[in-house]
Order: C-alpha cells, then sequence, then structure tokens
C-alpha cells in the first residue's frame, strides 16, 4: 500500500532534521553482507545529486514480513525550500528484522521470496513547504543492496522508473530513527502536484 511521505508529519520530520542537520558516514561492522561501497550521491538523467540525510519508519513485523521505510535526500540549507532529490524505498523481509541482503523489487504479479522493495520513488526539486515538484518518478524495477548495523546503513541501488529512467548511487551513515513520530497509519501516497 502506498504511504504519503509528503503530508504534515513529514514536513515536519524534515523541519526537525534541518535543525539537528546532516548525518555523518559511520564506521562499518566487518561481517556486512554484501559488501557496499557508498559515495553518497545519486545519479538520475544524467544529473548527480549529493546525499546527505537519512532516515527510516519501523513499521516492525506483521503478517510474516518486516517493514522499513526509508528516505534518503539531500538538504542544502536550512532556508532552502527545495529538496533537490528525495528518494522513497519501501522494503519488506520474510525476516525478524530489515537485515543486510539485496531487495529486488517486487510488482506484486511475481511471486517473490526474501527480501524485496515496492512502492518506492524519487521526487526532483521536492518545494517540502508547498508539496510540489518538478518531477515524481515512479520505481518499477531493479535491486537495492543493503548493508546494515543497528541504525547505521548502507545503501546501494541500481533502478528503474516506469519510463525505463535509471536511478544509480549510494548512500551510507546513521540513519535517524523517526518511527515515533510518525503515526502507525497508512496513509495513501496523493498525486504529488508539479510544478
Amino acid at each position: 500500500m502506498k504511504r504519503n511521505p509528503f503530508n504534515l508529519v513529514w514536513k515536519t520530520l524534515i523541519l526537525s532534521l534541518l535543525v539537528i542537520g546532516s548525518t555523518s558516514c559511520s564506521k562499518d561492522n566487518d561481517n556486512d553482507d554484501p559488501k557496499v561501497e557508498v559515495n553518497n550521491e545519486l545519479t538520475y538523467k544524467g544529473q548527480t545529486y549529493d546525499l546527505n540525510i537519512g532516515a527510516f519508519n519501523d513499521y516492525g513485523f506483521e503478517d510474516g514480513y518486516s517493514n522499513i521505510e526509508f528516505s534518503i535526500f539531500h538538504l542544502v540549507s536550512e532556508s532552502d525550500p527545495i529538496i533537490p532529490v528525495f528518494l522513497y524505498l519501501d522494503l519488506y523481509s520474510t525476516n525478524q528484522d530489515i537485515e543486510s541482503g539485496t531487495y529486488r523489487f517486487y510488482d506484486g504479479e511475481t511471486d517473490v521470496d526474501g527480501n524485496t522493495f515496492s512502492d518506492s520513488y524519487l521526487v526532483r526539486n521536492y518545494y517540502w513547504q508547498e508539496d510540489k515538484g518538478d518531477e515524481v518518478a515512479t520505481i518499477a524495477g531493479g535491486t537495492v543492496k543493503l548493508s546494515r548495523d543497528g541504525e547505521n546503513f548502507k545503501f546501494e541501488f541500481d533502478l528503474v522508473t516506469d519510463k525505463n529512467e535509471k536511478i544509480q548511487g549510494s548512500y551510507g551513515g546513521k540513519f535517524e530513527d523517526i518511527t515515533g513520530q510518525i503515526s502507525a497509519k497508512r496513509i495513501g501516497l496523493p498525486n504529488i502536484k508539479t510544478r
């Protein structure tokens, strides 16, 4: 089920992350699997964007799956109303916790066991105060490699949109746990206005 990361709660989260400041990379556990190299950037349509913030919302284990939503984005400054790039990934695992491994896109039509992701997208030039973006690209395929050590995550993603555009990149560091700040109620994703 799609959720709305652009509602008032997410705006409040973005404001609180502005106060906290950007996250920093952390030392990794030697036993991470798979090995993930991070550059803290994302490439889409020939343009490369820096990434400097990560947050997650953990829904826990229910109906045989654990579910965590991840937001990876770039904040320019506290006064800038635009988030240049915002990547939203919705990961599922049959394990009790989301853990290190490779996650494959699940379209709801094929039987996939193990680590999957779905209902994910990228927003370019998100005007978070107005709920407007220059572009919303729906993820329709690809893989996400994840290495986890507590709240420290490393992502390497190779994604394809529903318009066959590639999204590639990586990000790593301590992610802000926003589970307590986000309502457990799942909200449908609206049609985000485009500028």
